[in-house]
């Protein structure tokens, strides 16, 4: 039997539909968890945001984070120490919806908070603060990396 044009027809056509069954196998295989279930809720508080990120802005410096040993260590700007500074952080981890944390926070009067870190998988976070100071309502939003 001779290879003709009819024959590499057949071969690209029943390639094409073997691949297309593949990747639709993948797609439907693969979960795409979203970022929040509330997506559309938070995203109409957006301005708020935004609001309270400049109000964080407005005290000079900005709240670290960052993890030092096994333990995360939060400092607030100098011209707050003394006040009562409270919130809650938000740890989210991208690739893992499980490994996501709500953790309440309150800082002692040298304006700095440490949270215990121990437990908590290796990896990429991203960090929400969200902080009262002063009656007034902050925001600030990091990238943590757990070594």
């Amino acid at each position: 039997m001779k290879f003709h044009f009819g024959h590499g027809v057949a071969v690209t056509l029943t390639a094409f539909a073997l691949l297309m069954a593949w990747f639709m196998y993948r797609a439907i295989s693969t979960s795409e968890a979203l970022v929040t279930e509330d997506y559309y809720g938070k995203e109409l508080k957006f301005q708020d945001d935004i609001d309270m990120l400049e109000r964080a802005a407005t005290h000079g410096e900005m709240v670290r984070m960052e993890i030092t040993g096994q333990a995360l260590h939060i400092t607030f700007p100098p011209t707050l120490k003394g006040e009562p500074i409270t919130g809650t952080l938000e740890l989210m981890r991208p690739n893992d919806a499980r490994a996501d944390q709500l953790l309440s926070i309150e800082a002692d009067t040298t304006g700095t908070c440490v949270l215990a870190a121990a437990g908590w998988p290796r990896g990429l976070y991203r960090a929400r603060l969200d902080w009262r100071a002063k009656g007034e309502d902050h925001l600030t939003e990091q990238r943590l990396v757990v070594p």
